[in-house]
This record gives C-alpha cells, structure tokens and sequence, in this order.
C-alpha cells in the first residue's frame, strides 16, 4: 500500500471528488498567480515524508520540484494519479491552465516511473 497518493490534473477533471474529504487540498494555500512559485515549493517539501492524499492542479509542479531539488529522492511508496479528461465546460483560462499542467505532466512522467511511483492516468 503507498504511503502518499498524489491526484493531479486540469481544471474540472474530478480531483477533489477523486481525492475524498480526509484529503489535503493544495487549492487551499490560495489560487493567487503571485505566490504561485510558494505553493509550489510548499507542497514539494511535504512529499518526501507525507502519508495520506495530496490533490491539486498544483501537484505536478510540485513534484518537479521535489526531484530537482533532491536528485535521489525515491517514489516507490507513492501513487500519482493524473486526471486528463475535464468533467464539465472549461473556459478558455482553465483550458489554457491545463495545457501548461499537461506539459508539466508529461515532462516528469518518465522521471516518476524511473523513482519507482506507481503512475496512472484516466
């Protein structure tokens, strides 16, 4: 069983409702674009030692960084789970939002899988 299951993606495709009420919701630190580079490093300094779930559009940023910052950090008790398909319209903003998520996801897949983490995707 993996000590942390992070859910990331897009705007609108399910993350909370997949995540469950007993989730940290990275959505919580604030939506605002100027402490986006705060949240990123905050969240990025829970994974090596969180357990439970870990949701958010901010989540594969985040995972970046954690591997850059620690070049041997290891994933093997942790689940990533990316959610690609939108579950209700998006504006033209979110549609932009989950391009650049999308980019970032598809740039730490490999590294995810060479760390030993369980990856994902519906």
């Amino acid at each position: 069983m993996s000590r942390l299951k992070l859910i990331a993606g897009g705007p609108q495709t399910g993350k909370t409702t997949s995540a469950g009420a007993d989730a940290r919701h990275t959505d919580d630190l604030g939506t605002d674009r100027p402490r986006f580079v705060q949240r990123v490093h905050q969240i990025a300094g829970w994974i090596p030692s969180a357990t439970g779930t870990i949701e958010g559009a901010t989540v594969p940023h985040a995972l970046r960084h954690a591997m850059q910052q620690n070049q041997n950090l290891r994933l093997d008790d942790v689940e990533v789970e990316f959610l690609k398909t939108p579950k209700a319209p998006t504006s033209k903003g979110q549609q932009t939002m989950a391009k650049g998520i999308q980019t970032v996801w598809d740039e730490i897949k490999p590294e995810l899988i060479k760390r030993g983490a369980k990856v994902t995707e519906r």
